[in-house]
């Protein structure tokens, strides 16, 4: 498969992963938020699954555009950096869930789609944008790094977004 139809499934692997996230953040919150350390509880506590499926639009529709962009690049031979980054951050937040699942001792939302859809299809979008000379493992190790980092700060604002028009 050539690297921008890839690219393109990046925002569907998105939608089915934070499908899972969305059905069962809020019960699963409320029955652990005892063991939630208290960071983690005061940015998520008293969210509602309409403000949190809103957050979740708000960056697909960054991924969308990004896919857009990358799929562009991608066709004129160039690295889709945006693309990488943002990947990367969905990659890195697949391996947040399963980091989560082990320190909570079972399930937690989002991990049997980042096991089964997110992981598998960071590494062959991967795979893909090297096979093409898109990309070196090397570009694509430090867009997973950056990805990483990024993960974090996207996903506060997308929240603080989700709240105001999730309401």
């Amino acid at each position: 498969m050539r690297a921008s139809r890839w690219i393109w499934l990046g925002p569907a692997a998105f939608a089915v992963h934070d499908a899972e996230e969305i059905l069962l953040f809020q019960p699963w919150f409320t029955h652990h938020e005892h063991e939630i350390p208290e960071i983690a509880r005061s940015l998520f506590g008293g969210i509602h699954t309409r403000q949190f499926a809103s957050a979740v639009v708000v960056l697909f529709v960054g991924y969308l555009i990004v896919a857009a962009l990358g799929a562009r690049a991608a066709a004129r031979g160039r690295l889709p950096w945006p693309y990488v980054v943002v990947t990367g951050a969905f990659v890195g937040n697949g391996i947040t869930h399963v980091l989560q699942a082990a320190a909570f001792r079972g399930y937690t939302p989002g991990v049997v789609t980042a096991v089964l859809i997110s992981l598998p299809y960071g590494w062959l979008a991967a795979r893909a944008l090297v096979r093409e000379g898109l990309a070196t493992r090397q570009t694509l190790l430090v867009a997973l790094a950056v990805g990483i980092a990024a993960q974090v700060p996207l996903a506060l604002l997308a929240l603080a977004v989700g709240r105001q028009i999730g309401t």
